[in-house]
């Protein structure tokens, strides 16, 4: 059983105006690990948000996002760049 981490963009266009949000997203078809996953960054004091039918974890909030690539971090040089633009 895999959850697969990442750090996506998530881009909306609004009347030609484009808006993009920095998101962490955790993947996964187990929901016992999707909820292990959920459980984790409550306790640690994060707001995860379940999507996906609860097999996508999500942080949205941006000040979160940062708290948990400071404290947390990841070791995946692609995504700490993608990151880095939006922090």
């Amino acid at each position: 059983m895999l959850a697969d981490g990442c750090v996506v963009v998530e881009t909306h266009s609004i009347e030609g105006k484009f808006y993009s949000y920095l998101r962490l997203n955790w993947t996964t078809y187990c929901p016992i690990l999707s909820q292990t996953i959920y459980e984790i960054l409550t306790n640690l004091g994060f707001h995860p948000k379940k999507r996906r039918g609860g097999k996508a974890i999500q942080l949205e909030n941006h000040a979160e996002i940062c708290d948990y690539l400071e404290v947390i971090g990841t070791h995946n040089p692609k995504h700490s760049r993608r990151a880095g633009k939006f922090i």
